[in-house]
This record gives structure tokens, sequence and C-alpha cells, in this order.
């Protein structure tokens, strides 16, 4: 993996520039999306956050913190927000979720820590729910356990 390469990721009302080491995730829904429950005068709702690993490239065994700053457009409690780790073989390598967490229009900063058991290739992004089922926010971004 080339290091502080960009890539953009494109999903539907997503652009959002991606650098190793700092992962950045957006997301706009349309108010009459099934997953969020807010009400048609509100509009979409848009989440902001980022990732970042430290060490970037953690060894496996060895604990690895994932810093996140995350905001809202407006207030609402998440059922859960929680970096959700997969590896290549799709199975789940979550760090611990933030339960009934406070979204904001203020960036909100914490720490989450975790290990990894085997070196390879894995992928993080941010997911919440907001009681209506998880919504994971683009992109899926590959970091390496050594």
């Amino acid at each position: 993996m080339a290091a502080n390469r960009p890539v953009t990721a494109v999903a539907g009302l997503l652009a959002v520039p991606v650098l190793t080491g700092l992962l950045t995730f957006a997301l706009a829904r349309a108010a009459d999306d099934p997953v969020l429950p807010v009400a048609a005068a509100a509009g979409p709702l848009t989440v902001v956050g980022s990732v970042t690993l430290e060490p970037a490239t953690p060894a496996a065994g060895q604990p690895v913190t994932a810093r996140v700053r995350v905001a809202g457009d407006r207030s609402v409690r998440l059922r859960t927000l929680v970096v959700k780790v997969r590896d290549d073989r799709g199975a789940f390598h979550d760090f611990p979720a933030r339960p009934d967490f406070p979204l904001t229009q203020s960036a909100a900063d914490f720490a989450v820590t975790t290990t990894f058991p085997a070196p390879g290739r894995y992928f993080a992004y941010l997911a919440y729910d907001t009681g209506d089922g998880p919504l994971s926010l683009p992109p899926w971004a590959p970091f390496t356990v050594r």
C-alpha cells in the first residue's frame, strides 16, 4: 500500500478523500430513507467523522487504538457508534461499540482499543444505529496488521 496516496470514494451523495492512517467518512441520506427515523421536515441527516489508528500499522496481538472524531448536522442520540473492522476472509474484528452515543453539531472525540489476532489485510469503517438498524459509513479503508 502506497503511503499517503489520496483515494476518492464516491457513493450516492458521498465524495471523501482518504489518506493512509487517517480515514474520513461522510454520509447524506434522504429524509424518507427507512433506516433513519428523520422527519421529512428535518431534511437529510449528515454524519461526518474521522478515525486515526495508532499505530497506523499495528502488530498482531498488540493493542491498537482508534481515535474517533464525529459530528452531525443536528443532535441525534445514536443507539450505537462503532469502528467496524473486517479481515480478508470477511470475519469481524470490531472495536468496542459506544452505546447511547450523543451525536451533535460539535465534534466529539473518543478512543477505543482492541487487538487483531493475526497479520493480514483488514478494512475499517464507521457504523451507527439510530434504533432502526445499523448503517455503515463508507469508505471501507484498508490497513495492514503485521
